[in-house]
């Protein structure tokens, strides 16, 4: 080829590698705009998880929570001494009798109610035991709050 031709040829070439270069930034710039507008950092990786996964994950959190470590170990430490234990599951065993009959519309009776409240006042003095159900109705909360995160969220992919 004579020199002007490969001028021409050459200019061709660079033009045309700039035209890519150029599309291909413009792109980028595009799309990293785009992710920002989605609030993702441009170099965050985006992580799909599976639901079970994520059950996993979260059964992990609360295995790791400070309110469930420092009720495990109240428990642990109360569960130690077989009285404690066994107040503790005749209390709930009264409790959950009177719940049942709750949920089924009846009524319960006064003296069930009573003799639930005096043992509750039995095993509140002992300050452990007073400690636990207080760390105990903390976890409720909890998981009650977590249950109704889950439920609304439920709710609006059911609708």
């Amino acid at each position: 080829m004579c020199k002007i031709i490969k001028k021409i040829h050459t200019k061709i070439k660079v033009k045309n590698i700039l035209i890519l270069y150029y599309t291909f930034f413009t792109l980028l710039d595009i799309t990293c705009e785009m992710i920002d507008n989605l609030h993702i950092s441009r170099f965050e990786e985006v992580k799909i998880m599976n639901p079970y996964d994520n059950a996993h994950e979260l059964v992990r959190a609360l295995k790791n929570c400070k309110e469930v470590k420092e009720y495990l170990e109240l428990k642990e430490e109360l569960y130690k001494d077989e009285k404690n234990k066994e107040m503790i599951k005749d209390f709930r065993d009264k409790q959950m009798e009177i719940q049942n009959l709750l949920m089924q519309g009846k009524e319960a009776e006064q003296e069930k109610i009573e003799k639930l409240q005096s043992l509750y006042a039995i095993l509140a003095s002992n300050v452990k035991i007073k400690e636990f159900f207080d760390k105990e109705i903390a976890l409720d909360v909890m998981l009650s709050d977590i249950y109704k995160i889950i439920g609304e969220a439920l709710k609006e992919i059911m609708e």
